[in-house]
Protein backbone atom coordinates (compact mmCIF):
# COMPACT_ATOMS: atom_id res chain seq x y z
CA UNK A 1 0.00 0.00 0.00
CA UNK A 2 1.19 3.49 0.62
CA UNK A 3 3.15 4.71 3.16
CA UNK A 4 2.74 8.33 4.40
CA UNK A 5 5.77 9.73 6.21
CA UNK A 6 4.73 12.83 8.42
CA UNK A 7 6.53 14.28 11.37
CA UNK A 8 9.42 13.25 13.83
CA UNK A 9 10.23 9.52 13.98
CA UNK A 10 9.96 8.98 17.08
CA UNK A 11 5.90 10.06 16.91
CA UNK A 12 6.11 5.45 15.90
CA UNK A 13 5.50 5.20 19.78
CA UNK A 14 1.85 6.83 18.92
CA UNK A 15 0.84 5.82 15.41
CA UNK A 16 0.02 2.54 14.17
CA UNK A 17 0.19 1.22 10.78
CA UNK A 18 -2.79 2.27 7.83
CA UNK A 19 -3.52 5.71 10.07
CA UNK A 20 -6.14 6.37 7.14
CA UNK A 21 -9.30 5.63 7.09
CA UNK A 22 -10.09 2.53 4.76
CA UNK A 23 -12.34 4.75 2.07
CA UNK A 24 -8.31 6.38 1.57
CA UNK A 25 -6.46 2.90 1.74
CA UNK A 26 -5.79 1.12 -1.52
CA UNK A 27 -4.97 -2.20 -2.23
CA UNK A 28 -2.31 -3.39 -5.04
CA UNK A 29 -0.61 0.33 -5.42
CA UNK A 30 2.69 -0.09 -7.24
CA UNK A 31 5.82 2.73 -7.64
CA UNK A 32 3.79 4.66 -10.50
CA UNK A 33 0.34 3.50 -11.99
CA UNK A 34 0.12 3.76 -15.63
CA UNK A 35 -1.80 0.49 -16.70
CA UNK A 36 -5.44 1.25 -18.37
CA UNK A 37 -7.79 2.76 -16.04
CA UNK A 38 -5.57 3.09 -13.21
CA UNK A 39 -3.39 6.28 -14.96
CA UNK A 40 -3.06 9.21 -11.75
CA UNK A 41 -5.65 11.46 -11.98
CA UNK A 42 -3.78 14.57 -10.60
CA UNK A 43 -0.32 14.38 -12.08
CA UNK A 44 2.70 16.18 -10.44
CA UNK A 45 3.62 18.79 -12.85
CA UNK A 46 7.19 18.03 -14.55
CA UNK A 47 7.49 14.48 -12.91
CA UNK A 48 10.93 13.74 -14.27
CA UNK A 49 11.02 10.57 -16.58
CA UNK A 50 13.46 8.74 -14.42
CA UNK A 51 11.29 8.95 -11.32
CA UNK A 52 8.60 7.32 -13.11
CA UNK A 53 10.02 4.54 -14.59
CA UNK A 54 10.77 3.59 -10.97
CA UNK A 55 14.10 4.06 -11.15
CA UNK A 56 15.02 5.85 -7.91
CA UNK A 57 13.69 9.08 -5.69
CA UNK A 58 10.96 9.93 -3.91
CA UNK A 59 8.29 12.22 -5.41
CA UNK A 60 7.20 15.31 -3.27
CA UNK A 61 3.34 15.89 -3.64
CA UNK A 62 1.18 17.99 -1.74
CA UNK A 63 -2.18 16.82 0.08
CA UNK A 64 -4.27 17.22 -2.87
CA UNK A 65 -2.09 15.13 -5.17
CA UNK A 66 -2.54 12.25 -2.56
CA UNK A 67 -5.79 11.88 -0.73
CA UNK A 68 -7.84 12.86 -3.31
CA UNK A 69 -5.84 10.41 -5.91
CA UNK A 70 -7.14 7.02 -7.25
CA UNK A 71 -3.80 6.37 -8.71
CA UNK A 72 -0.44 7.07 -7.40
CA UNK A 73 2.86 9.09 -8.05
CA UNK A 74 5.34 7.82 -5.58
CA UNK A 75 8.51 5.38 -5.13
CA UNK A 76 7.55 2.37 -2.87
CA UNK A 77 9.25 3.43 -0.01
CA UNK A 78 6.93 6.87 0.66
CA UNK A 79 4.56 10.04 -0.31
CA UNK A 80 5.70 12.94 1.37
CA UNK A 81 3.08 15.29 2.03
CA UNK A 82 4.13 18.70 1.81
CA UNK A 83 1.65 20.50 2.98
CA UNK A 84 0.12 18.76 5.48
CA UNK A 85 3.12 17.71 7.65
CA UNK A 86 5.17 18.32 11.04
CA UNK A 87 7.87 19.60 9.20
CA UNK A 88 5.96 21.91 7.11
CA UNK A 89 3.90 23.15 10.61
CA UNK A 90 7.54 23.79 12.33
CA UNK A 91 9.31 25.58 9.05
CA UNK A 92 5.61 27.89 8.86
CA UNK A 93 5.74 29.35 12.31
CA UNK A 94 8.98 30.28 11.97
CA UNK A 95 9.17 31.67 8.81
CA UNK A 96 8.20 34.61 9.72
CA UNK A 97 5.48 35.42 7.03
CA UNK A 98 2.80 35.48 9.29
CA UNK A 99 1.43 38.12 11.51
CA UNK A 100 -1.10 35.88 13.46
CA UNK A 101 -0.19 32.11 13.94
CA UNK A 102 -3.58 30.16 15.88
CA UNK A 103 -4.16 26.25 16.53
CA UNK A 104 -7.48 25.02 17.08
CA UNK A 105 -8.06 21.63 19.11
CA UNK A 106 -10.74 19.38 18.33
CA UNK A 107 -12.85 17.78 21.45
CA UNK A 108 -11.69 14.31 20.23
CA UNK A 109 -7.99 14.87 19.89
CA UNK A 110 -7.98 16.72 23.63
CA UNK A 111 -9.74 13.35 25.20
CA UNK A 112 -7.54 11.12 23.32
CA UNK A 113 -4.62 13.11 25.10
CA UNK A 114 -6.70 13.24 28.51
CA UNK A 115 -7.09 9.66 28.52
CA UNK A 116 -3.36 8.87 27.20
CA UNK A 117 -2.05 10.66 30.29
CA UNK A 118 -4.85 10.19 32.76
CA UNK A 119 -5.69 14.10 33.31
CA UNK A 120 -8.51 16.12 32.57
CA UNK A 121 -9.63 17.49 29.61
CA UNK A 122 -9.42 20.99 30.88
CA UNK A 123 -5.43 20.49 31.88
CA UNK A 124 -4.92 19.01 28.19
CA UNK A 125 -5.65 22.29 26.51
CA UNK A 126 -4.06 24.33 29.36
CA UNK A 127 -0.75 22.05 28.27
CA UNK A 128 -1.21 22.95 25.53
CA UNK A 129 -1.35 26.54 25.46
CA UNK A 130 1.63 26.52 27.34
CA UNK A 131 3.42 24.66 25.32
CA UNK A 132 2.21 26.18 21.50
CA UNK A 133 2.36 29.80 23.14
CA UNK A 134 6.15 28.81 24.16
CA UNK A 135 7.33 28.02 20.51
CA UNK A 136 5.78 31.15 18.82
CA UNK A 137 1.59 30.44 18.41
CA UNK A 138 -0.98 33.82 18.85
CA UNK A 139 -3.46 32.05 20.51
CA UNK A 140 -4.37 28.32 21.55
CA UNK A 141 -8.31 27.67 21.44
CA UNK A 142 -10.81 24.88 21.46
CA UNK A 143 -12.88 23.97 18.45
CA UNK A 144 -16.35 23.55 19.68
CA UNK A 145 -17.87 26.77 18.25
CA UNK A 146 -17.37 25.86 15.16
CA UNK A 147 -19.12 22.42 15.61
CA UNK A 148 -22.15 23.70 17.65
CA UNK A 149 -22.67 26.22 14.73
CA UNK A 150 -22.08 23.08 12.18
CA UNK A 151 -24.94 21.26 14.13
CA UNK A 152 -27.03 24.49 14.08
CA UNK A 153 -26.86 24.24 10.30
CA UNK A 154 -27.00 20.92 9.44
CA UNK A 155 -30.16 20.43 11.83
CA UNK A 156 -32.10 23.08 10.09
CA UNK A 157 -30.77 22.06 6.76
CA UNK A 158 -32.82 18.51 7.83
CA UNK A 159 -35.73 19.99 8.44
CA UNK A 160 -36.08 22.62 4.87
CA UNK A 161 -35.21 18.94 3.42
CA UNK A 162 -38.30 17.30 5.23
CA UNK A 163 -40.42 19.66 4.64
CA UNK A 164 -39.75 19.89 0.94
CA UNK A 165 -39.16 16.01 0.63
CA UNK A 166 -36.35 16.67 -1.41
CA UNK A 167 -33.16 14.24 -1.09
CA UNK A 168 -33.77 12.06 1.44
CA UNK A 169 -32.42 10.63 3.50
CA UNK A 170 -30.15 13.22 4.27
CA UNK A 171 -26.70 11.55 4.86
CA UNK A 172 -24.06 13.93 6.99
CA UNK A 173 -21.44 15.04 4.65
CA UNK A 174 -18.76 16.03 7.46
CA UNK A 175 -16.42 12.55 7.30
CA UNK A 176 -13.94 13.65 4.45
CA UNK A 177 -13.41 9.42 4.50
CA UNK A 178 -17.03 8.59 3.19
CA UNK A 179 -17.04 11.80 1.23
CA UNK A 180 -13.89 10.94 -1.18
CA UNK A 181 -15.78 7.01 -0.98
CA UNK A 182 -18.90 8.51 -2.01
CA UNK A 183 -17.58 10.75 -4.75
CA UNK A 184 -15.59 7.46 -6.53
CA UNK A 185 -17.83 4.76 -6.11
CA UNK A 186 -21.39 6.33 -4.93
CA UNK A 187 -21.76 9.65 -6.99
CA UNK A 188 -25.55 9.02 -7.31
CA UNK A 189 -25.86 9.63 -3.95
CA UNK A 190 -24.36 12.50 -3.47
CA UNK A 191 -27.48 14.84 -4.11
CA UNK A 192 -28.54 13.87 -0.44
CA UNK A 193 -24.92 14.06 1.42
CA UNK A 194 -25.87 17.28 3.93
CA UNK A 195 -23.83 20.58 2.25
CA UNK A 196 -23.18 22.10 5.51
CA UNK A 197 -19.17 22.77 5.64
CA UNK A 198 -17.36 20.63 7.85
CA UNK A 199 -16.41 22.65 11.41
CA UNK A 200 -12.93 23.20 10.92
CA UNK A 201 -13.48 24.62 7.79
CA UNK A 202 -16.32 26.48 9.45
CA UNK A 203 -14.01 27.84 12.30
CA UNK A 204 -11.20 28.41 9.61
CA UNK A 205 -13.48 31.02 8.19
CA UNK A 206 -13.90 32.34 11.87
CA UNK A 207 -10.53 32.65 12.17
CA UNK A 208 -9.61 34.41 9.55
CA UNK A 209 -12.16 37.03 9.67
CA UNK A 210 -11.30 37.67 13.16
CA UNK A 211 -8.12 38.60 12.12
CA UNK A 212 -8.75 40.30 9.03
CA UNK A 213 -11.27 43.04 11.10
CA UNK A 214 -8.80 43.93 13.03
CA UNK A 215 -6.52 44.75 9.94
CA UNK A 216 -4.64 41.44 9.35
CA UNK A 217 -4.77 40.72 6.06
CA UNK A 218 -5.78 36.69 5.30
CA UNK A 219 -2.83 35.71 4.28
CA UNK A 220 -0.31 36.74 7.03
CA UNK A 221 -3.11 34.79 9.00
CA UNK A 222 -1.98 30.77 9.62
CA UNK A 223 -4.68 28.49 10.84
CA UNK A 224 -3.12 24.88 12.33
CA UNK A 225 -5.97 22.51 12.84
CA UNK A 226 -5.49 19.69 15.29
CA UNK A 227 -7.39 16.40 14.76
CA UNK A 228 -8.00 12.88 15.49
CA UNK A 229 -8.10 11.63 11.70
CA UNK A 230 -5.89 12.05 9.40
CA UNK A 231 -8.62 11.89 6.68
CA UNK A 232 -9.09 15.74 7.69
CA UNK A 233 -5.95 16.42 5.75
CA UNK A 234 -8.34 15.38 2.76
CA UNK A 235 -10.84 18.10 3.91
CA UNK A 236 -8.66 20.93 4.04
CA UNK A 237 -7.45 20.25 0.27
CA UNK A 238 -10.56 19.83 -1.39
CA UNK A 239 -10.42 22.21 -4.29
CA UNK A 240 -13.88 24.33 -3.35
CA UNK A 241 -11.89 24.56 0.00
CA UNK A 242 -10.09 27.98 -1.03
CA UNK A 243 -11.84 31.66 -0.47
CA UNK A 244 -12.99 33.39 -3.49
CA UNK A 245 -11.30 36.11 -2.22
CA UNK A 246 -8.99 37.40 -4.18
CA UNK A 247 -5.97 36.59 -2.15
CA UNK A 248 -6.72 33.11 -2.99
CA UNK A 249 -6.43 32.05 1.00
CA UNK A 250 -7.52 28.64 2.75
CA UNK A 251 -9.37 28.70 5.99
CA UNK A 252 -7.25 25.64 7.20
CA UNK A 253 -3.41 26.04 6.44
CA UNK A 254 -2.42 22.87 8.15
CA UNK A 255 -4.08 19.62 9.72
CA UNK A 256 -2.08 17.62 12.26
CA UNK A 257 -3.22 14.07 13.78
CA UNK A 258 -3.23 14.18 17.64
CA UNK A 259 -0.27 12.07 17.49
CA UNK A 260 1.43 13.69 15.12
CA UNK A 261 1.43 16.69 18.00
CA UNK A 262 2.57 14.68 20.56
CA UNK A 263 5.63 13.76 18.28
CA UNK A 264 6.15 17.43 17.69
CA UNK A 265 6.27 18.00 21.71
CA UNK A 266 8.80 15.12 21.87
CA UNK A 267 10.69 16.98 19.06
CA UNK A 268 10.95 20.28 21.73
CA UNK A 269 11.93 17.69 24.14
CA UNK A 270 9.23 18.60 26.09
CA UNK A 271 7.36 16.71 29.02
CA UNK A 272 4.01 17.02 28.31
CA UNK A 273 2.96 15.64 31.54
CA UNK A 274 5.00 18.60 33.77
CA UNK A 275 3.73 21.54 31.77
CA UNK A 276 2.08 24.58 33.43
CA UNK A 277 -1.03 25.21 32.78
CA UNK A 278 -2.19 28.29 30.85
CA UNK A 279 -6.11 29.61 31.04
CA UNK A 280 -7.32 30.08 27.80
CA UNK A 281 -7.53 33.46 26.89
CA UNK A 282 -10.99 34.46 24.53
CA UNK A 283 -10.18 34.76 20.97
CA UNK A 284 -14.27 36.00 20.31
CA UNK A 285 -14.64 38.85 22.24
CA UNK A 286 -16.17 37.70 25.25
CA UNK A 287 -16.87 34.54 24.46
CA UNK A 288 -14.37 31.40 25.27
CA UNK A 289 -15.04 29.13 22.77
CA UNK A 290 -14.08 26.14 25.05
CA UNK A 291 -17.08 26.94 27.24
CA UNK A 292 -19.43 26.17 24.33
CA UNK A 293 -20.98 22.58 25.52
CA UNK A 294 -20.70 19.59 23.56
CA UNK A 295 -23.63 17.21 22.76
CA UNK A 296 -23.10 13.60 23.82
CA UNK A 297 -23.22 11.01 21.56
CA UNK A 298 -21.56 8.12 19.62
CA UNK A 299 -19.14 10.19 17.53
CA UNK A 300 -19.79 13.92 18.40
CA UNK A 301 -23.73 13.84 18.83
CA UNK A 302 -24.43 14.73 15.44
CA UNK A 303 -27.70 12.29 15.19
CA UNK A 304 -28.51 13.18 18.84
CA UNK A 305 -28.30 16.68 17.57
CA UNK A 306 -30.89 16.54 14.45
CA UNK A 307 -33.24 13.92 15.74
CA UNK A 308 -33.85 16.20 18.69
CA UNK A 309 -34.06 19.49 16.96
CA UNK A 310 -36.12 17.78 14.30
CA UNK A 311 -38.63 16.28 16.87
CA UNK A 312 -38.98 19.61 18.05
CA UNK A 313 -39.36 21.74 15.43
CA UNK A 314 -41.25 19.65 13.23
CA UNK A 315 -43.77 17.58 15.92
CA UNK A 316 -43.04 20.12 18.45
CA UNK A 317 -42.03 16.95 20.64
CA UNK A 318 -39.36 17.23 23.06
CA UNK A 319 -36.94 14.47 23.38
CA UNK A 320 -35.25 13.62 26.46
CA UNK A 321 -33.15 10.44 26.11
CA UNK A 322 -32.91 8.62 22.42
CA UNK A 323 -32.94 5.05 22.51
CA UNK A 324 -30.98 2.66 19.98
CA UNK A 325 -32.47 0.11 18.22
CA UNK A 326 -29.21 -2.03 17.63
CA UNK A 327 -28.53 -4.84 14.87
CA UNK A 328 -26.64 -7.47 14.70
CA UNK A 329 -23.87 -5.53 13.44
CA UNK A 330 -21.78 -3.39 16.27
CA UNK A 331 -21.50 0.37 14.92
CA UNK A 332 -24.93 0.31 12.99
CA UNK A 333 -27.98 1.51 15.29
CA UNK A 334 -31.27 2.89 14.59
CA UNK A 335 -33.29 6.03 16.08
CA UNK A 336 -37.27 6.12 16.20
CA UNK A 337 -39.71 8.71 17.12
CA UNK A 338 -43.24 7.58 17.17
CA UNK A 339 -46.30 9.45 17.48
CA UNK A 340 -49.25 7.80 18.98
CA UNK A 341 -47.90 5.03 17.43
CA UNK A 342 -47.27 5.87 14.08
CA UNK A 343 -43.50 6.59 12.96
CA UNK A 344 -42.45 9.81 11.90
CA UNK A 345 -38.83 9.82 11.89
CA UNK A 346 -36.35 7.23 11.72
CA UNK A 347 -32.61 7.98 11.96
CA UNK A 348 -29.58 5.48 11.32
CA UNK A 349 -26.09 5.94 12.09
CA UNK A 350 -23.31 3.59 10.44
CA UNK A 351 -19.25 3.68 11.36
CA UNK A 352 -16.96 1.67 9.41
CA UNK A 353 -16.85 0.86 5.74
CA UNK A 354 -18.69 -2.72 5.90
CA UNK A 355 -21.12 -1.00 7.83
CA UNK A 356 -21.56 1.87 5.06
CA UNK A 357 -21.96 -1.09 2.22
CA UNK A 358 -25.08 -2.06 4.19
CA UNK A 359 -26.58 1.05 5.48
CA UNK A 360 -26.69 1.43 1.11
CA UNK A 361 -28.35 -1.44 0.71
CA UNK A 362 -30.79 -0.70 3.53
CA UNK A 363 -31.49 2.79 2.11
CA UNK A 364 -33.35 0.97 -0.66
CA UNK A 365 -36.62 0.46 2.19
CA UNK A 366 -37.13 4.19 1.88
CA UNK A 367 -37.64 4.36 4.97
CA UNK A 368 -34.97 6.25 6.56
CA UNK A 369 -34.76 10.48 6.65
CA UNK A 370 -31.10 10.87 8.31
CA UNK A 371 -28.15 8.77 8.25
CA UNK A 372 -24.69 9.62 10.33
CA UNK A 373 -21.97 8.26 8.14
CA UNK A 374 -18.29 7.77 9.78
CA UNK A 375 -15.65 6.25 8.29
CA UNK A 376 -13.96 4.62 11.24
CA UNK A 377 -15.23 2.26 13.05
CA UNK A 378 -16.59 3.64 16.57
CA UNK A 379 -16.79 7.01 15.07
CA UNK A 380 -14.59 9.81 15.27
CA UNK A 381 -12.71 9.04 18.99
CA UNK A 382 -11.28 5.93 17.30
CA UNK A 383 -9.65 8.33 14.49
CA UNK A 384 -6.23 6.90 12.65
CA UNK A 385 -4.60 10.05 14.15
CA UNK A 386 -5.63 9.26 17.92
CA UNK A 387 -3.06 7.75 20.06
CA UNK A 388 -3.20 4.15 21.07
CA UNK A 389 -1.41 2.64 23.94
CA UNK A 390 0.29 -0.62 23.12
CA UNK A 391 -2.04 -3.26 25.39
CA UNK A 392 -5.72 -2.72 26.82
CA UNK A 393 -6.83 -0.65 23.32
CA UNK A 394 -10.73 -0.87 24.33
CA UNK A 395 -10.74 0.35 27.67
CA UNK A 396 -8.19 3.29 26.50
CA UNK A 397 -11.37 3.97 24.41
CA UNK A 398 -14.02 3.69 26.77
CA UNK A 399 -11.88 6.19 28.79
CA UNK A 400 -11.62 8.44 25.58
CA UNK A 401 -15.54 8.77 24.86
CA UNK A 402 -15.46 9.33 29.18
CA UNK A 403 -13.07 12.10 28.93
CA UNK A 404 -15.44 13.47 25.79
CA UNK A 405 -18.49 13.37 27.49
CA UNK A 406 -17.14 14.99 30.79
CA UNK A 407 -17.33 17.99 28.86
CA UNK A 408 -20.81 18.01 27.79
CA UNK A 409 -24.02 20.30 28.75
CA UNK A 410 -27.63 19.31 27.43
CA UNK A 411 -29.20 22.36 26.96
CA UNK A 412 -32.63 22.85 24.89
CA UNK A 413 -31.33 22.59 20.76
CA UNK A 414 -33.70 25.35 19.47
CA UNK A 415 -32.31 27.90 22.22
CA UNK A 416 -28.68 26.98 21.61
CA UNK A 417 -28.73 26.80 17.91
CA UNK A 418 -30.16 30.66 17.90
CA UNK A 419 -27.32 31.58 20.86
CA UNK A 420 -24.56 30.24 18.14
CA UNK A 421 -25.82 31.80 15.23
CA UNK A 422 -25.39 35.10 17.02
CA UNK A 423 -22.30 34.38 17.96
CA UNK A 424 -21.18 33.83 14.32
CA UNK A 425 -23.23 37.28 13.50
CA UNK A 426 -21.01 39.03 16.07
CA UNK A 427 -17.64 37.29 15.08
CA UNK A 428 -17.54 38.26 11.87
CA UNK A 429 -18.56 40.48 8.58
CA UNK A 430 -19.57 37.56 6.36
CA UNK A 431 -23.29 36.21 6.22
CA UNK A 432 -23.03 32.72 7.23
CA UNK A 433 -24.78 31.02 4.03
CA UNK A 434 -21.99 32.64 1.73
CA UNK A 435 -19.98 30.01 3.67
CA UNK A 436 -22.10 26.50 3.99
CA UNK A 437 -22.77 24.98 0.98
CA UNK A 438 -20.36 22.40 -0.12
CA UNK A 439 -20.44 20.81 -3.76
CA UNK A 440 -19.35 17.43 -4.30
CA UNK A 441 -17.95 15.96 -7.48
CA UNK A 442 -18.28 12.82 -8.78
CA UNK A 443 -14.92 11.05 -9.50
CA UNK A 444 -16.14 7.11 -10.39
CA UNK A 445 -14.20 7.45 -13.95
CA UNK A 446 -11.18 8.55 -12.07
CA UNK A 447 -11.36 6.08 -9.57
CA UNK A 448 -11.69 2.99 -12.50
CA UNK A 449 -9.46 0.03 -11.79
CA UNK A 450 -8.37 0.51 -8.10
CA UNK A 451 -9.25 -1.99 -5.61
CA UNK A 452 -9.96 -0.66 -2.02
CA UNK A 453 -9.36 -2.22 0.92
CA UNK A 454 -12.35 -2.38 3.62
Amino acid sequence: GVKILVGHQSRETYMGDNSFSHGLRLVGVKDFIDSEGSSCINPVANLSKARSQNTGGTVSINTTDCLACSGCVTTEEAVLIESQSAEQFIEKINSGDYDAIVVSVNAYSRSSIAAYYNISVDSVMGKLTTFFRGIGIDQVIDSSIAKEIYMAQTAQEFVDRYYSEDNLPMILGMCPGWVCYAEKSHSKLLDTLSTVKSPQRILGQLIKDHYSISGIPNNRIYHASIMPCFDMKLDAARDDFCSDDALGYQEVDCVLGTNEIMGIIEQYEANFASLEETPQVPIFGDINSYDMSIVKGNSGGYLEYIFRYAAKNIFNIDVEEIEYKQGRRRDMAEVILEVKGEVKLKFAYAYGFKNIQNIIRRMKRGDLQFIEVMACPRGCSNGGAQLRPLENKMEHLQLVNQKYNSHSINKEVSERAEAIMNIWKSTTSSEPDQFFNVKYKAREEEAKGVSVQW
